[in-house]
C-alpha cells in the first residue's frame, strides 16, 4: 500500500532522453524577419523544440575572388633600344639613327639594297648641309652595320648569349660554332681573359664582362647540339638522294626520270 501511495504522490523522476545524434537528426532553421540586432532562431527537430538566440547575419552571395593576372608571354619579336645592346659607341648609334635604325629589329631589317640606298640619301644630306659635321666613309658605316647584324644574329643562335658577349667571342677567334667547339670553356676563358691584357682588350672589354665558366660550357654544349643536328639531317638528305648499289646492279627496273 505505501508503495502505491509513494507512487501516485511522491516526486516525479523523468526519465534522461538520449541525445540525438548530428547525422540522423533533420534541422529546419526559420529565420524571422527582424531589424533588431538579434532574433530568436526557432529550430524544430522531430524530438523536441528548442529556442535559441543568434545574431542577425545577412544572406550575401558568395564573392568571387579575382584571378590572378597572366604574365605576358614573352616574344621573339621585341625590340631592343641600340644603346642596350652594349655593341656600339654613343657615336655610332648616332650614325645608325640617322640611316633610320633605332632598334635591333630595324638593323636586321636593313637589306644590303636598303642600306645603300639609305647611305646614298645620308651623303646626299651630309654634302647639301653646310653646318653638318664630318661624317665618317660610308664604308665605315658599312662595316658598323654588318658588325651589328652578325652580332645580333649569332647571339640568336643561343638561349643566353647577349650580343656583347658574341662579340667577345668573335675577339678571341671564336665567331662561329665549329671553332667554339674546338677548344675547352677553361681555354675560352683564359684568351678572354689575356685579352683584357692588351690594349684592344682594354678598350672593348674588362674583367667583370668575362663571362662564367658555367655560361661558357653552356654555349659549348648549344654548340655540338646544333652542329650534331646540321649533321643528321645532311645525312638523310643525302641518303634520300643517292640510290642504293642494289638498285643500280638491277637492269629490269625501268629508270624513271626525275
Amino acid at each position: 500500500m505505501l508503495r502505491i501511495i509513494r507512487q501516485f504522490f511522491g516526486p516525479r523522476q523523468t526519465a534522461p532522453q538520449p541525445e540525438p545524434q548530428l547525422e540522423t537528426t533533420l534541422v529546419y532553421v526559420r529565420v524571422k524577419p527582424d531589424r533588431q540586432s538579434t532574433h530568436e532562431t526557432r529550430i524544430e527537430t522531430p524530438a523536441a523544440v528548442s529556442v535559441v538566440p543568434t545574431a542577425t547575419a545577412s544572406v550575401q552571395p558568395p564573392t568571387r575572388q579575382p584571378k590572378p593576372a597572366r604574365k605576358p608571354p614573352r616574344t621573339s619579336g621585341a625590340r631592343t633600344p641600340l644603346a642596350n645592346l652594349k655593341v656600339f659607341s654613343a657615336r655610332q648609334i648616332t650614325l645608325l639613327r640617322q640611316i633610320g635604325c633605332r632598334t635591333d629589329r630595324d638593323l636586321l631589317r636593313l637589306t644590303p639594297k636598303r642600306l645603300e640606298k639609305r647611305l646614298a640619301d645620308f651623303a646626299s644630306s651630309q654634302e647639301h648641309g653646310l653646318d653638318a659635321p664630318l661624317a665618317p666613309p660610308i664604308d665605315r658605316i658599312r662595316s658598323i652595320v654588318r658588325r651589328g647584324r652578325w652580332a645580333i644574329r649569332f647571339a640568336g643562335r643561343f638561349d643566353d648569349m647577349t650580343p656583347r658577349e658574341s662579340l667577345l667571342l668573335r675577339a678571341v677567334h671564336r665567331g662561329s660554332r665549329q671553332t667554339l667547339t674546338q677548344d675547352s670553356a677553361g681555354m675560352i676563358r683564359r684568351d678572354l681573359q689575356r685579352l683584357t691584357l692588351s690594349s684592344r682588350g682594354q678598350r672593348i672589354l674588362t674583367l667583370d664582362e668575362i663571362p662564367d665558366i658555367d655560361r661558357v660550357k653552356n654555349w659549348i654544349a648549344q654548340a655540338r647540339d646544333s652542329q650534331n643536328a646540321a649533321a643528321q639531317e645532311l645525312a638523310a638528305a643525302t641518303r634520300f638522294r643517292v640510290s642504293s648499289p642494289q638498285e643500280d646492279s638491277q637492269t629490269d627496273v625501268p629508270v624513271v626520270p626525275r
